[in-house]
């Protein structure tokens, strides 16, 4: 039991929180309802999520080490060998599953195990190097996962495209905030991230700017989730600019958090499944990894 539970959260169940959430609301822009025909969408974007943060470990055993955090891979709770298995078939997954779905689905599909290949894996590791690493997460996790959500329902169009424009700028935010809690450690690692090209003070400016334009085309576009996020970000990335490292940790989990109640607000049985990975995760860290939540 150890080991399934170790293989579960080596895919990050928090992280993915900020996957569904997106898929959702795209979901929700397109028309669409939460019932029983959302069950083998939201399977093939946990296991398209979820292969993308099991590759991301892979290639930064090291860094996170030196972090000090993500303990299941640098601990040896699961082995890489293992740990490529998973990674493998999760992506077969998610691909049959978008193909099973829709040829305009199945092909977004491929493209987000592309840019999860793309940012993760040597030679390319795109994540080591700022500007690339901020537009994978924007496009990636952002606005590619609106669009899939926007899929579901409905076929690809320019309106899809404008709406996720929003959700691009707050992703290539929040990834930047993450960036800085970990500037010691990945320069140390050799990764070039946002934080560590530009230093902590000017990459908390960023990130200020990018939630700025995110919430602004939010009330352009009147996605209302955007503009409460934007609006509640921007608050905490500036405390975080004088309150230190550790208020960055904390504003990131109370950003998803917000985002997450308010999709839950569009799709009440949500909040349901948000508590219940939030549970488990607080349970696991603590009898598991030994470690608090926060």
């Amino acid at each position: 039991m150890k080991r399934i539970l170790d293989h579960i959260f080596l895919m990050r169940p928090l992280l993915l929180l900020p996957v569904w959430s997106p898929f959702l609301l795209g979901y929700y822009r397109s028309g669409g309802t939460w019932d029983s025909r959302l069950f083998l969408p939201l399977l093939m974007v946990t296991a398209l999520g979820g292969g993308v943060f099991v590759l991301n470990q892979i290639f930064d055993i090291e860094s996170d080490r030196e972090n000090r955090k993500l303990f299941i891979l640098p601990d040896g709770l699961v082995t890489l060998r293992a740990a490529w298995i998973q990674f493998i078939i999760l992506d077969i997954i998610a691909v049959f599953l978008g193909f099973f779905l829709g040829i305009q689905v199945g092909i977004a599909i491929v493209i987000g195990v592309i840019f999860g290949i793309l940012y993760s894996a040597s030679p390319f590791s795109l994540k080591n190097k700022a500007t690339t690493a901020l537009l994978l997460n924007g496009l990636g996790h952002g606005t590619l996962m609106f669009i899939i959500g926007w899929l579901i329902n409905s076929d690809f169009s320019k309106t899809a495209i404008i709406l996720s424009i929003p959700y691009f700028f707050a992703f290539a935010g929040v990834y930047s905030a993450t960036t800085i809690p970990d500037t010691e450690g990945d320069n140390a690692a050799g990764k070039k991230t946002i934080a560590v090209k530009l230093g902590k003070k000017f990459a908390g400016i960023l990130v200020i700017l990018l939630v700025i334009v995110a919430t602004l085309l939010g009330y352009i576009f009147w996605e209302f989730e955007m503009i409460i996020t934007g609006i509640i970000a921007m608050i905490a990335y500036l405390v975080s600019i004088f309150a230190g490292l550790k208020a960055y940790l904390i504003s990131n989990k109370i950003i998803v958090l917000v985002f997450t109640l308010i999709t839950a607000y569009l799709f009440k049985p949500y909040f349901i499944v948000a508590l219940t990975m939030i549970l488990f995760t607080l349970l696991y860290n603590k009898l598991r990894l030994k470690v608090g939540l926060l």
